[in-house]
């Protein structure tokens, strides 16, 4: 029996210490280097003398997680929470890990299980309710937020996370009280404040502004918020300002084809075409398959008169998206 227990010791000590179920022929002084990159080599040792102490093997999945080595992270956890199944600090981990890994539903499992353990967890309920949420399973994930503001009245990320259920499920206005709840609390929730600005700008309200330049306010060079001003300057008319940001946004981000595809747009508007091409030219350039950028250089040519030029653009962004009704009334248009 003694030699029976010795030998499982040894074969979770072998697991444990760094060969993961995907590189077990790694050599040991792999595992060393892996280690003493990681800062485990101390936790080793401990382990080797306390093979039945558990939360020594949380503590070097936690080392091992927050390195990447999430092989070896599940591993120890799986130790920790056999060696103590009654912790659901080992379970949370266990579930962010599989998350990190992409295994969802062990996570979820974990998560469920250190709620079960410990019924106020609210880091474990907030990482479910994120889960469900992805998930698509907005039901399950609103009783979470709900527990987890009975719990605190005052969670600004439950009410964000409520926000974008109510905001998937087509409940825009009571999406809109849950983002303004949430920057109530926390006045830097850059979030919230995103939303409430690209639901404004959808619904034409121009209050829209304020809570973008409030994003902005947190992340001055923010391209997805410099973006979504844009886009609200351009719906509102204020072309200049919109083309400051759109700018902007390509100097951070030059790869932003679609924010060279609504340049593209303003200029047409302001009747500059030759721009306009330029700017389309660029965008199918970064994204050959964007249907709408070979619809609009269309439609630039057939401005110029270049009609057949006009057409090949047109029949080929339908072949791209042959749902587009504005390239099928160009088509039908020039044929005729």
């Amino acid at each position: 029996m003694k030699k029976n227990k010795l030998l499982s010791i040894t074969i979770i000590l072998l697991f444990s210490c760094g060969v993961d179920t995907s590189e077990k022929n790694n050599s040991n002084n792999e595992n060393d280097s892996i280690a003493i990159q990681t800062g485990a080599v101390e936790l080793n040792k401990k382990i080797i003398d306390q093979p039945e102490n558990a939360e020594l093997y949380y503590q070097r999945g936690s080392i091992y997680f927050n390195s990447k080595y999430l092989n070896r992270a599940e591993i120890d956890f799986d130790e920790a929470i056999r060696l103590d199944s009654t912790n659901a600090l080992y379970f949370y981990s266990q579930g962010r890990n599989y998350y990190a890994m992409g295994k969802t539903i062990k996570s979820s499992e974990c998560f469920e299980t250190s709620i079960q353990l410990k019924p106020d967890f609210a880091e474990a309920k907030t990482k479910l309710a994120d889960l469900y949420f992805f998930a698509k399973e907005h039901k399950k994930s609103l009783l979470l937020t709900t527990s987890l503001l009975h719990d605190d009245k005052q969670n600004s990320y439950a009410y964000f996370l409520r926000g974008m259920n109510l905001k998937d499920l087509g409940d825009t206005a009571s999406a809109i009280v849950n983002f303004q709840k949430a920057i109530e609390y926390n006045n830097n929730d850059f979030d919230s404040y995103m939303q409430l600005g690209i639901i404004h700008t959808n619904i034409g309200n121009t209050i829209a502004i304020d809570y973008l330049n409030g994003a902005l306010r947190i992340k001055p060079n923010d391209t997805k918020a410099l973006f979504a001003r844009a886009v609200f300057l351009q719906h509102q008319k204020q072309f200049a300002m919109a083309l400051h940001d759109y700018r902007k946004v390509v100097q951070f981000d030059p790869q932003n084809y679609q924010s060279y595809y609504n340049v593209g747009c303003i200029n047409i508007e302001i009747f500059k075409i030759k721009e306009a091409l330029r700017n389309f030219e660029i965008c199918i350039k970064m994204n050959t398959e964007f249907s709408l950028a070979y619809f609009k250089r269309g439609l630039c040519h057939e401005i110029e008169k270049k009609y057949e030029d006009a057409l090949l653009n047109y029949k080929f962004a339908l072949q791209l998206d042959p749902n587009l009704i504005d390239a099928k009334e160009a088509v039908k248009r020039l044929e005729k």
